[in-house]
C-alpha cells in the first residue's frame, strides 16, 4: 500500500518531533528505566534449572519446525515477555515492612537527622530540614493506603511500554521462517 506524499511528509514532521530526550540529563535517566524493573538483566541465568528450562523450550520449538538458531530467538523473546509480566505483577506487591519508613511527625524527622548527623559532616541547616522533610513524605506515603496505590498504578503504567514492546518483540520472533 503506497502513502500519500503529504501523509509522508507528515509521518516524518511529527518523527522530528519525538526523538526522545535531548539533553545528557534526561539521556542518563532514559538510560536507567529498565534497570528499576530487572528488565535489562540477563535472561540466561547460571541457574541450571533456569538453563534446563531454556533447553526444553528450545527442543520444543525445533519440534515445531524452528531452526536452532530461530528457537533459541523465539524462546528468549518469551521469557523476556515473561519478565515484563512478573514485573508488572510485582509492581503490585506491598513495600516489605522493613523498607518502609516510619510515620514520624516532620519535627521528629527533622530532630532525629540532626541527632544522628556525623559531626565531620558539617551539614547545613537547610540541608537538615530537606532530609527531614523527604524522611517525613516518605513515611506519610509508607503508610497511606490511598498513596501506596497511586505508586502501584503508577508503576503499572510505566511498564506498560515495555509490555507492548515485548508483545512487539514476540509477533516478530514468532514470524521467523520455519
Amino acid at each position: 500500500m503506497k502513502i500519500s506524499v503529504s501523509k509522508l511528509i507528515a509521518n516524518r514532521s511529527n518523527a522530528l518531533k519525538s526523538t526522545g530526550p535531548r539533553s545528557e540529563v534526561g539521556k542518563r535517566r532514559s538510560a536507567v528505566n529498565s534497570k528499576k524493573h530487572g528488565l535489562n538483566s540477563l535472561l540466561m541465568s547460571a541457574d541450571s534449572e533456569v538453563g534446563e528450562e531454556f533447553s526444553l523450550l528450545v527442543s520444543d520449538a525445533i519440534r515445531l519446525g524452528y531452526s536452532e538458531q530461530d528457537a533459541r530467538a523465539v524462546v528468549a523473546t518469551l521469557q523476556l515477555g515473561r519478565a515484563v509480566i512478573d514485573a508488572k505483577h510485582h509492581a503490585y506487591q506491598d513495600k516489605p515492612e522493613s523498607e518502609k519508613v516510619e510515620a514520624l511527625t516532620r519535627p521528629e524527622w527533622i530532630r532525629s537527622v540532626r541527632d544522628t548527623q556525623i559531626p565531620e559532616s558539617q551539614m547545613r541547616e537547610s540541608d537538615i530540614r530537606w532530609v527531614g522533610n523527604v524522611m517525613f513524605k516518605q513515611g506519610q506515603q509508607d503508610h497511606d493506603p490511598v498513596s501506596q496505590l497511586v505508586v502501584k498504578i503508577e508503576e503499572h503504567r510505566k511498564l506498560m511500554r515495555y509490555e507492548q514492546r515485548a508483545v512487539n518483540q514476540i509477533r516478530k520472533a514468532a514470524r521467523i521462517k520455519k
